[in-house]
């Protein structure tokens, strides 16, 4: 019986959308990486290199006390994670941010339109019971 129960909660767990959500964003985050890294590896890199006094930024080292620190693949990455950086702001942030802002409009307008109305409604209302009061006191005379 504990066991089934235990069972259940681990099936709702691993079922639950935020918890399949973020397997997808592990999935999706991994296989965007790699090709950003194949991308500023085999394209961006050579292209560089081959502008810049034809560099080779893998074999980018200096000497310190007799020992090559490279310095070339660390570059590499660093231009990996930019440019990875720059495309998930401008591939998926961004146009979410404009989604989510063009929502949030769309309520507080309605939420205008419902204000407006509101207080149509309280105008006709008090415009019926100021005619209300004023035939019950025509009645009265």
């Amino acid at each position: 019986m504990i066991i089934m129960s235990l069972l259940e909660e681990l099936q709702f767990f691993f079922i639950n959308g935020t918890t399949a959500d973020f397997a997808f964003a592990v999935i999706f985050g991994q296989t965007f990486s790699v090709i950003i890294s194949s991308l500023v590896a085999e394209i961006i890199l050579p292209v560089l290199s081959a502008g810049i006094y034809k560099m080779d930024f893998d074999n980018l080292n200096m000497m310190v006390h007799g020992t090559p620190i490279s310095y070339g693949p660390f570059l590499g990455h660093v231009m990996t994670f930019i440019l990875s950086m720059l495309l998930v702001f401008f591939i998926f942030i961004k146009p979410f941010k404009a989604v989510i802002e063009k929502s949030k409009q769309k309520e507080r307008s309605q939420t205008e339109l419902s204000r407006v109305e509101m207080c149509k409604a309280i105008t006709s209302l008090q415009n019926i019971e100021i005619m209300l009061s004023s035939s019950s006191q025509r009645l009265r005379l």
